[in-house]
């Protein structure tokens, strides 16, 4: 069953492994062809290792039969292993001692399935064509006995008996496969449903990220007294941040990823952001926080959509929240925001953050000169955690090495490093046979460093898939912005059939990891070594970005090309086929691409471009197309409106973004939405206050004021004080704006408190107007408590701290 077997490991598990993923279920099989040690089998363990492992896979189990029955006594010779591994396995199963006629494959498929069907209720069995002859196979069945031949007969006419689901005589191993992918599908299928309800995106990554620190728990080892420090600061007085450091690939996503599933009994919630699953940038980061916070805590709040404010919110929300929070951050040296300023300088006291990042990053240095965090450094695993960790990734697949196997790995010198370790425990795992084991694993333990271990794979696995398969994926990979989706790399590599591409997936292993769909690297070391084996020079990486690019230049408007499509476009230094695409038709491109957590990376894209005129003459037909497309659907389109006066607002034209709002105005009032309505109006405002429209300022101004007071709401009352402040100042009237702005500033530290952003934005153009009106000493103290409140909030690098 050789050929049966390495199909099944090869190409139908990875492929029912991803078609697991995208069900929030983790797949994990036993394979006992080699993974029982001499010691274990001299000992007489087999029986109950066998045994054992098919309690571990219940209720499903593969029963697949050909022409052989099995490890039995069924010569005149004794034997002396089976009859001692019978002996043994009977004290614990005493039905054992009325079966040692047996062979192991039917005592496996007995107590699998026979025995208790109601516990194997998705039992599979095959039987292989009698006809068929294996390739190279040296097995001859006369050389079965009479006895032997009638047990496997009744054993196959027993399943028949059952009303198992059964495949009889496929012809060929690849049939074989085939069969079983199908039939493992439509049980997945049936036993893990796609979700019907429809869940929110931060349901949905909630979700994702639950599952991904289980997943990643499941065999963590040591770190004791981390834990303990972790779990004490989490009780802590105090409210500093604790840093986490370590080398690249020293197991801190495990460590976190236990914290996080020890903390799941306490009263308190748990937030883990894992940086390389969802959060790249410092916007999308904190809209989780803030989304997550909303749903746990039932909060009536809006999360922000203006950057800004979005950086500047946490204090202000954690003052509504009655509940210790945990924020749990792991991997910040992979966020694209390296300065954390959006982090409180002064944390909430129901807050508690833990970051982990490697040692010496710039993350690290900047972090670590932000008021005094606790730091601990993850030390490398000792002996004892080495053996257990070893044992315990090899246990899932229902195979052990031997004392003398261990003992190799655990003084090999780089085998303190869990990432290490469990690259070489992986490949061991699929590419070693029993005869070969011994061989192979002294090779790896030679060799001293992830990146050497690295290099001396990749020529391993070129050799093994189909030729050119490795270098074209990895490739992609490497020069894609954060991951290629399976269809993509499928259509991008053109592997000759979905076998290549599945042994592809086994023989990479768990150096590829799939992050919010997408195939990337699980470590940085990793991906530097492709970078080096395969992208030195510059036209190759111009070639596979390419080769993107024509890709996603084919495909319809959908989330993945406007995620991918633009940025490769600028890596590339196409400011046209940017321009193009960015005024694409209906706002489209700029509708989705325009949202809080990516607004600074449009402008970026903007500035790409080249563009310098008015961004209204370049959206001329997109503007037209999308007033066509939602005139059935007003409130759509005044929100595309908005959006675009902000973008025409920041990139210096206010004047023509006032024009647009006006529009939008006009639409929300004869729509009847009062809230939209009401900011609109003072988005009009500031924008007329900017242009010195004055007399059409004050008239909006008032008017919002009349709104307010209508409905009886604050909603927005400090930024309208601010604005009539900010008019007064600009028609030269430097007494009134101080007025307003004083009035602006006591509502402020009523509403958010001494130590908000708001409030020190208030004292700040306080400082101006007095320094106009030559008062520098109360000038200089506005300046002041301004410049405390944004070192409190930001740290000592934020633009904020520098206007003051």
């Amino acid at each position: 069953m050789k050929e049966e077997r390495t199909l099944l490991v090869q190409e139908v598990f990875p492929e029912l492994k991803e078609f697991c993923r995208q069900r929030s279920v983790a797949f994990s099989y036993v394979d006992l062809q080699w993974g029982i040690t001499s010691e274990q089998s001299l000992g007489g363990e087999v029986i109950d290792i066998c045994l054992d492992e098919v309690d571990k896979c219940r209720p499903y189990l593969i029963g697949v039969l050909g022409e052989r029955y099995g490890w039995s006594s069924g010569g005149n010779i004794p034997d002396k292993l089976l009859s001692q591994s019978f002996k043994r396995a009977a004290g614990k199963r005493s039905w054992l001692s009325r079966y040692q006629d047996r062979s192991v494959t039917e005592l496996e498929l007995l107590y699998g399935a026979l025995f208790y069907p109601e516990l194997a209720k998705d039992s599979l069995f095959y039987f292989r064509d009698p006809s068929f002859v294996p390739h190279g196979s040296k097995f001859d069945s006369s050389v079965e006995t009479s006895l032997q031949k009638e047990k496997l007969a009744n054993l196959k006419a027993r399943i028949r008996s059952t009303g198992f689901p059964l495949t009889e005589n496929y012809r060929t191993p690849k049939v074989f496969a085939a069969a079983v992918l199908d039939d493992l599908k439509a049980m997945i299928e049936r036993n893990f449903p796609k979700e019907k309800v429809k869940r929110s995106r931060i349901e949905k990554e909630i979700q994702v990220t639950n599952t991904f620190a289980n997943y990643n728990a499941r065999t963590h080892v040591g770190n004791e007294l981390v834990l303990q420090t972790l779990n004490s600061h989490v009780h802590s007085v105090g409210s500093s941040p604790l840093l986490l450091v370590g080398e690249a690939g020293s197991g801190k996503t495990m460590v976190l990823s236990q914290f996080v599933s020890d903390l799941q009994n306490e009263d308190l919630i748990v937030i883990p952001i894992f940086v390389g699953l969802f959060h790249a940038s410092a916007t999308r980061l904190v809209v989780s926080i803030l989304s997550q916070l909303k749903l746990y805590f039932n909060l009536d709040k809006k999360v922000p959509t203006d950057s800004a404010e979005i950086l500047a919110s946490l204090n202000e929300w954690f003052a509504v929240v009655d509940k210790k929070v945990v924020l749990v951050i792991d991997g910040a040296d992979s966020s694209s925001d390296r300065s954390f300023t959006w982090l409180p300088q002064n944390i909430p006291s129901n807050l508690r953050v833990v970051i982990s990042m490697v040692t010496n990053t710039d993350v690290h240095r900047v972090l670590s000169k932000r008021g005094s965090p606790s730091l601990i450094e993850l030390s490398p695993l000792a002996d004892r955690d080495i053996r257990m960790l070893i044992e315990m990734e090899l246990s899932q697949y229902g195979k052990k090495l031997s004392h003398n196997q261990t003992q190799l790995m655990v003084t090999s010198a780089c085998s303190s490093n869990p990432l290490y370790l469990r690259t070489v425990l992986d490949q061991l795992r699929l590419h070693s046979d029993f005869d070969k084991l011994d061989a192979h694993l002294s090779v790896l333990c030679r060799l001293d460093n992830l990146s050497v271990l690295f290099k001396h794979l990749l020529p391993s696995w070129e050799s093994t898939c189909e030729k050119g398969l490795v270098e074209k994926v990895l490739s992609l990979i490497a020069v894609s912005r954060r991951g290629l989706r399976e269809t993509e790399l499928l259509a991008l590599a053109k592997p000759d059939s979905q076998a290549a591409w599945s042994k592809f997936c086994y023989n990479i292993g768990d150096s590829i990891v799939v992050h919010g769909g997408l195939y990337t690297f699980s470590n940085s070391t990793f991906r530097e070594v492709v970078v080096e084996r395969y992208l030195r020079d510059k036209s190759t990486k111009l070639k596979q970005r390419k080769l993107i690019v024509d890709y996603f230049k084919k495909k319809s408007l959908r989330r993945r090309k406007m995620e991918e499509y633009p940025w490769q476009l600028v890596k590339l230094d196409e400011p046209k086929e940017l321009l193009t695409f960015l005024t694409s038709e209906k706002l489209a491109v700029f509708t989705f691409l325009f949202q809080p957590e990516s607004k600074v990376e449009f402008y970026k894209y903007w500035k790409a471009t080249g563009a310098t005129a008015n961004p209204r003459t370049y959206f001329v037909e997109s503007l037209k197309s999308y007033k066509s497309s939602t005139s059935n659907r007003p409130l759509q389109y005044a929100a595309g409106l908005q959006q675009f006066a902000e973008f025409m607002q920041g990139t210096g034209y206010p004047k023509a973004a006032a024009g647009v709002i006006e529009d939008v105005v006009a639409i929300l009032k004869k729509e009847d939405k009062e809230d939209a309505y009401g900011d609109a109006l003072l988005r009009y405002a500031n924008l007329l206050v900017e242009t010195a429209n004055f007399p059409k300022a004050e008239s909006t101004l008032q008017e919002i004021a009349e709104l307010q007071k209508r409905s009886g709401t604050s909603r927005g009352a400090g930024e309208v004080m601010w604005m009539r402040g900010s008019l007064k100042k600009k028609m030269g009237d430097y007494d009134g704006a101080r007025i307003e702005y004083i009035k602006a500033l006591n509502f402020a530290q009523n509403h958010f408190g001494n130590s908000h952003p708001e409030t020190a934005r208030y004292l700040k153009t306080l400082g101006d107007v007095e320094r106009k009106l030559a008062n520098y000493e109360p000038a200089v103290e506005y300046y002041e408590e301004a410049l405390e409140i944004n070192r409190l909030v930001y740290g000592g690098r934020h633009p904020s701290v520098a206007e003051c």
